[in-house]
């Protein structure tokens, strides 16, 4: 098992098995219904994790994000959401971006990982976007990042220690 990436990656090897929103709380804090503003923009707070299970050569990835509303002065509007998404993909040849660890366990090259999390961020974005349009949060926009930072930082060999997840985690795919 190498501990250097394929130089070369095709891109329609990376399957989209299930993604979804698994959660999505929008509330306001105010108390005078009559004073709630609409947001000009909005500030966020986005954490992910990581897990795979080689034996269905599985990656799930979940992005939490939480929402603020502010209004054009900058000030907080009081409306707030808690978004929770699900990704779950496969990778024809997978074993090409395993990586050994010193415990026997494997890893995750972080190039790989980091292109996983690269398409499940932007989807993210979209999402978002798609379900706050007509809300308090007019349409949230999430900032364009290098969704590499949403990743732990990978050992000296590029591996990435995942956490393993139960197969009955994984949806099938309709």
């Amino acid at each position: 098992m190498s501990t250097v990436a394929p130089k070369v990656f095709n891109p329609e090897r990376i399957k989209l098995v299930w993604f979804g929103v698994t959660q999505f709380n929008l509330w306001n804090e105010g108390e005078d219904m009559l004073a709630i503003v609409d947001a000009a923009s909005t500030t966020s707070k986005i954490g992910a994790s990581l897990k795979y299970n080689p034996k269905i050569n599985a990656v799930m990835i979940i992005l939490g994000v939480e929402l603020a509303g502010l209004d054009l002065t900058g000030k907080p509007t009081g409306t707030h959401a808690n978004v929770r998404l699900r990704f779950d993909l496969t990778v024809d040849g997978m074993e090409e971006f395993l990586l050994p660890l010193p415990d026997g366990s494997k890893a995750l090259h972080f190039q790989i990982a980091s292109t996983l999390m690269s398409i499940c961020y932007s989807t993210a974005r979209g999402m978002i976007f798609e379900r706050t349009v007509g809300t308090l949060l007019r349409g949230a926009v999430l900032a364009v990042i290098d969704p590499k930072e949403l990743l732990p930082k990978p050992g000296a060999s590029g591996a990435l220690p995942v956490e393993d997840f139960n197969p009955g985690e994984v949806r099938e795919a309709n």
